[in-house]
């Protein structure tokens, strides 16, 4: 059941990258023609954001390139290991976009000129930082409520107990039948 959910949490983890990815790049389109200094800074950091989401999803495919490859020989002996440490790694690098998600809609809230575009772009920036910052903490909290329960559920208990009913002794069963 562990497994299971963290596998959920991983494919919301990736959901949450694809959403933050898109509204990103909408967000650096609408601002790469302004001579601005914020924008200029705005798109910086909305360029920045995108290049790491792609690099995080090149990752995720040969991730899963090597797994399907590699996968018979490491999921027994890594699986678990591997698995933390991707989950990890996105925890970090969504943090990392939402940050600079809200530093580009700060910057591009501080662009003189405000245009439609401008405008469209600051709203997609806010909708990529708060969906990332909003997400992980839904996602942290789901993880650590799965982590405590547990650890407090009987690991490898299956409801049998090893009493059979039969003690031992051969005059249970007179006729030699179990």
């Amino acid at each position: 059941m562990h497994d299971i959910v963290l596998f959920f949490l991983l494919i919301i983890v990736i959901v949450i990258l694809i959403v933050a990815l898109v509204y990103a790049t909408a967000a650096t389109e609408n601002i790469q023609d302004i001579n601005d200094e914020n924008a200029v800074s705005a798109h910086w950091y909305l360029a920045w954001t995108v290049s790491i989401l792609w690099i995080i999803f090149a990752a995720i495919i040969v991730g899963v390139v090597s797994l399907i490859i590699f996968g018979p020989e490491l999921i027994p002996t890594f699986g678990k290991t591997i698995a933390y440490l991707v989950l990890f790694i996105l925890v970090a690098s969504i943090i990392a976009v939402g940050v600079m998600s809200a530093i580009a809609a700060s910057e591009i809230g501080s662009i003189k000129l405000q245009t439609d575009d401008v405008k469209t772009a600051r709203k997609d920036a806010i909708i990529a930082a708060v969906t990332t910052l909003g997400s992980i903490s839904l996602v942290l909290v789901c993880y650590f409520v799965i982590w405590h329960t547990s650890k407090r559920s009987y690991d490898g208990y299956d409801g049998y107990d090893g009493n059979d009913g039969y003690d031992g002794n051969s005059s249970q069963y007179p006729d030699g039948q179990f």
